[in-house]
């Protein structure tokens, strides 16, 4: 099942929905995904930057993307990662996000660079430091993302935006603090910063996130981050398994509404 909507807002592009059978059909479709639009980026301007993301989802498709089948369908060696958030831990610690992908292999690929977020250093700083390298690898100008690869969590999260969250009024700042969230504080990447991605792709897996996609996709609920982030476009793409959509039943022909 696939949905297209193509809003008259000049500044939002397509947002397709496609649910799958189950979260290894996700993370087969996302890995496809990814190397077709880093491909392309490469091809058109020499250089792409992926926005990794946290989760139990994108652990499987960063093993399948560290795995032979993907070594020589990814132009590696023009790709710069960066990470759409991170706990305000060491890169060794076991809930970093950096720390994860490293365990999954991904990050052998030889990467034209791989710029972690700082999350041993105090919020504020951390976040000024990141901004900064963020702000050297766009030259200074927009915002260096053509793909952020996006999660979801049961409250409508993504990324380290919260709901509720004062870092949801950032203006400004591309990197910012994130209040504590379970046992540590977090540094994220902000909604002027997703402005600028020029596509995003959302995984979303699990019974548990059905109620969350429901909002998200079949209502339009701008008080979930998701939707929030799902709006700026330019270009949308959700990978959901048949769990996670559970909750839309027939209003999934109908996706999205918003």
């Amino acid at each position: 099942m696939e949905q297209e909507n193509r809003s008259a807002v000049p500044e939002r592009g397509p947002i397709t929905v496609r649910v799958l059978p189950d979260s290894e059909a996700v993370t087969r479709a996302a890995a496809k995904t990814l190397a077709e639009w880093l491909t392309a980026d490469v091809e058109r301007k020499g250089s792409a930057v992926l926005a990794l993301s946290g989760g139990s989802t994108p652990r499987n498709l960063f093993s399948v993307l560290a795995s032979r089948v993907y070594e020589g369908l990814v132009p590696w060696r023009s790709v710069h990662l960066i990470w759409g958030d991170e706990r305000c831990v060491p890169p060794d610690h076991p809930d970093s996000n950096y720390g994860m992908a490293a365990g999954t292999g991904l990050l052998g690929r030889p990467f034209a660079g791989v710029h972690r977020m700082p999350g041993e250093l105090d919020p504020e700083e951390g976040a000024s430091r990141y901004e900064e390298v963020l702000r050297g690898l766009g030259g200074g100008g927009e915002f260096p993302l053509d793909v952020a690869l996006n999660g979801m969590g049961e409250d409508g999260h993504t990324a380290s935006l919260f709901p509720g969250s004062s870092t949801l009024d950032e203006t400004a700042r591309w990197v910012a603090p994130a209040e504590e969230h379970g046992a540590h504080r977090r540094l994220t990447l902000t909604l002027p910063a997703f402005r600028q991605a020029r596509r995003i792709l959302f995984l979303v897996t699990g019974a548990g996130k059905a109620q969350a996609a429901h909002r998200v996709l079949a209502e339009c609920d701008e008080s979930l981050p998701s939707t929030r982030v799902m709006l700026l476009g330019p270009q949308v793409r959700w990978l959901l398994d048949r769990d996670a959509a559970g909750e839309m039943d027939g209003k999934a022909t109908r996706l999205p509404l918003c």
